[in-house]
């Protein structure tokens, strides 16, 4: 193979990258429907037709309540029409000190797994918005669409009945001994 050959093979190959990057440049698209409150920017990941890893982008609070938890959901739909989703969940409310999701506030929101397209089958369209908010006051909005707030609230059941017991067993033997017992195997 002669060197022009090799640079017009080079050439062919970083349009056809080039293309590809401008394809997916475009997404992922923000839902346009209630954000309850919240707004998603700068969504963005690492993109292609056959996989979607890294996914990011930042929430702020533009409503006049503190938010506890919320859950962002990620709907890749494939050319076929077959839709897969990826979940974020953030919650400030399972540790009573977190800070919480002020009014104007913005958190980054992260997902470090990655999801992978069929054979023939590649992703067409990679959407995002809010599934759920819990706020501090107790008042929840969203379509709930993946069942996040019912685990949530037994995580949440589970947790209050070990700080339960755990306030017990202080009461009854003291700090010593539960500090032993935190780091009992």
């Amino acid at each position: 193979m002669s060197l022009s050959n090799s640079l017009i093979g080079l050439s062919v190959l970083g349009c056809f990258l080039s293309t590809s990057h401008v394809l997916f440049a475009q997404l992922p698209q923000i839902r346009s429907e209630d954000s309850y409150g919240l707004t998603i920017s700068s969504p963005s990941g690492d993109l292609s037709p056959d996989s979607v890893s890294d996914l990011r982008c930042t929430l702020t609070n533009n409503s006049s309540k503190v938010v506890g938890r919320f859950v962002v959901l990620w709907t890749l739909t494939m050319a076929s029409g077959a839709q897969s989703t990826v979940t974020m969940v953030e919650d400030k409310l399972l540790i009573k000190s977190a800070p919480k999701l002020e009014p104007g506030q913005s958190v980054e929101c992260e997902s470090s797994g990655s999801t992978t397209a069929g054979a023939g089958n590649p992703i067409a369209k990679v959407e995002v918005g809010i599934d759920y908010v819990e706020f501090v006051d107790g008042s929840k909005a969203g379509k709930d669409t993946q069942r996040m707030s019912q685990l949530l609230r037994y995580r949440d059941q589970g947790a209050n009945d070990i700080r339960s017991y755990l306030r017990g067993f202080y009461k009854q033997k003291g700090i010593d001994a539960l500090l032993q017992e935190l780091n009992a195997n």
